[in-house]
């Protein structure tokens, strides 16, 4: 027999999950339809903002409430733990207990999970400019110097590849920028050659599991006489160094002034869906068979905020921000657009720091 389960419009009060050490109400606006319980995600969907206030909503109860960490903060898979910058040091602190652990590298500039989250990148400021970048392994608990780079030689935050062998970045020389790749192994780096032809490059994010390497991008394209930009997103694979592109906005359906332009692409966690933002767009790109799916989910002033993978690579969590009123909402959409959810509604945080699925 199949379950079902009925989401219906309430207000969410006090005392419902985590052990959090502040309370308030949550707009629940889940639609009213019936749909099949076997369907529905599973795990927690943590919303984080920029003054270290997190809404955490339970998908297997249907409960939410909000925790308290201090600024800086993100999530790991397991939901029951967050990384936190304070002032140089980076601390592992317990949800439940706030119990914290420093992590043993001090000077920390700047830091960024890897693709799957199972790591951490670390930039360590050293003299005349220099930066140590550093990773640092959730599991084992241990960390190791990559390389040593000029700091402001980078436009954008080196990344390391899915197979932890190679770290990509996208380097600045003679006003000009080029993807160089440091090959870990071999300890050498090389200028990455691509033959594509686009007008900047906005994002870099490697496969969770494979050295492929996306590039989110802007395209230059005419109308009548006016310059405006599409989002492209090409892959690269990092050991036979063939790029290919995948999609595109299409023409005719999405032409912006540069500022409005959102290249971020997120990779499913099992290395097949890239979720491309562009615009008010939300685009599936299916690497595999080179194919993309999107659909239109904001409207009028409505922009899509960011966005995160269900563990299983089956749904993602994205947040709609209104630009005029400023207030948030948590809606699920399943990877093919058909099933959709409305969580949380009228979040009025100042900004998004992290948007984290955990695992269940």
């Amino acid at each position: 027999m199949t379950k079902t389960t009925k989401y219906v419009i309430g207000i969410l009060l006090v005392g419902m999950m985590l052990s959090c050490q502040s309370w308030k109400s949550v707009l629940i606006i889940s639609p009213t339809s019936t749909v099949d319980a076997s369907l529905l995600p599973r795990g927690k969907v943590f919303v984080g903002s920029v003054e270290g206030e997190y809404l955490v909503y339970n998908l297997d109860t249907g409960d939410a409430g909000f925790l308290t960490l201090f600024p800086e903060c993100r999530i790991l898979p397991q939901g029951r733990e967050a990384i936190c910058q304070r002032e140089d040091r980076l601390y592992i602190v317990d949800i439940d207990s706030k119990h914290e652990a420093v992590l043993p590298l001090i000077g920390v500039d700047a830091w960024k999970f890897t693709s799957n989250r199972q790591g951490v990148l670390l930039m360590i400021d050293k003299e005349n400019g220099f930066v140590e970048l550093h990773y640092y392994d959730l599991g084992r608990g241990s960390s190791r110097l990559l390389a040593t780079i000029h700091k402001g030689e980078w436009a954008l935050f080196p990344d390391l590849s899915g197979d932890g062998n190679h770290l990509v970045g996208l380097y600045q020389a003679n006003a000009s920028n080029a993807l160089i790749d440091i090959d870990l192994q071999n300890n050498s780096a090389e200028e990455i050659s691509l033959s594509i032809d686009v007008d900047k490059i906005l994002e870099l994010s490697p496969s969770p599991i494979r050295a492929v390497l996306g590039i989110g991008a802007t395209e230059v394209k005419w109308e009548d006489v006016n310059r405006c930009y599409t989002t492209a997103f090409y892959t690269y694979d990092v050991e036979t160094g063939v790029a290919r592109k995948i999609a595109h906005v299409p023409s005719g359906e999405a032409c912006y002034e540069f500022f409005n332009i959102v290249a971020r692409n997120i990779w499913s966690p099992d290395g097949t869906k890239v979720a491309l933002v562009a615009g008010q767009k939300l685009c599936i790109l299916y690497v595999g068979d080179v194919h993309q799916s999107c659909v239109q989910i904001a409207r009028g002033d409505e922009i899509i905020d960011v966005v995160s993978w269900s563990p299983d690579s089956r749904f993602l969590a994205y947040i709609l921000t209104d630009t005029v009123s400023g207030t948030k909402d948590l809606y699920l959409v399943s990877d093919d657009g058909t099933v959709k959810y409305a969580l949380v509604g009228k979040l009025t945080y100042s900004r998004i720091v992290d948007l984290f699925w955990s695992l269940p």
